[in-house]
């Protein structure tokens, strides 16, 4: 119940600030990796978490941005050992 209110509250609180939601950019379009493995997911889903990096820093134009998913994805398949970027 707790984590519904809260999500309800920020959503709110970007609506009544005024942010906008920027374009949503594909797998392909940023030149993501092929994950090591596709895992099910359980649907309905029971909660989201949003969580944001600061590492690597803010980048500025399409290109940069692509390369800065495209090492984020790097350390976490290479470095971390995982099947993928970790958004989940």
């Amino acid at each position: 119940m707790i984590r519904t209110l809260l999500l309800l509250s920020t959503l709110g609180l970007i609506s009544v600030l005024g942010y906008e939601c920027k374009d949503v950019v594909s797998r392909a379009d940023w030149g993501a990796q092929t994950p090591r493995a596709i895992l099910p997911m359980d649907v309905p889903v029971p909660y989201i978490i949003l969580h944001h990096t600061y590492i690597p820093k803010s980048c500025n134009t399409s290109s940069s941005c692509a390369a800065a998913m495209q090492t984020m994805q790097n350390h976490h398949k290479d470095g971390l050992g995982w099947n993928d970027i970790g958004y989940k």
